[in-house]
């Protein structure tokens, strides 16, 4: 019986090495060059800064506090994850508007805010965002 010894380059040349997707991008990202054209995308403060406490699913009792945006939200979703699998990756988008701020239904056969479908609505204090098994709760600062 021979034993072969491989080292773990060797195993992810192979393709026996799985790796994130997290690290996945931040390699592509060092080892590709930079875009030959930049995006810009406006970025403003919220009147008031948004806490989203989870009082439902895999965050519970946990709580995100956004004071800038746009900011999109989903699972896996490099900007606000939401760590829940039951969720599509950019799932809604906070817009600041100039007293309040919009929510953005991206995923709208599975979200609903206060329990009610919408498409993009200005958000008030202690509204609840169901999205899947989890619930967010909405408080302004």
């Amino acid at each position: 019986m021979a034993i072969i010894e491989l080292h773990e380059d060797e195993l992810e040349a192979l393709g026996l090495v799985s790796r994130s997707w997290k690290e996945i991008l931040r390699d592509q990202l060092l080892n590709s060059d930079p875009p030959s054209m930049s995006v810009q995308v406006e970025c403003r403060a919220f009147a008031q800064a948004i806490r989203l406490t989870f009082i439902e699913g895999p965050l519970t009792d946990e709580f995100i506090t956004v004071g800038f945006g746009p900011r999109s939200a989903g699972f896996g979703n490099i900007d606000i994850d939401l760590k829940d699998p039951q969720i599509s990756m950019t799932a809604f988008e906070l817009i600041p508007t100039e007293d309040k701020a919009q929510i953005k239904n991206l995923d709208p056969m599975n979200i609903t805010l206060n329990k009610e479908a919408f498409n993009t609505e200005t958000l008030k204090d202690g509204d609840t965002i169901q999205i899947a098994s989890s619930t967010l709760k909405v408080t302004f600062l």
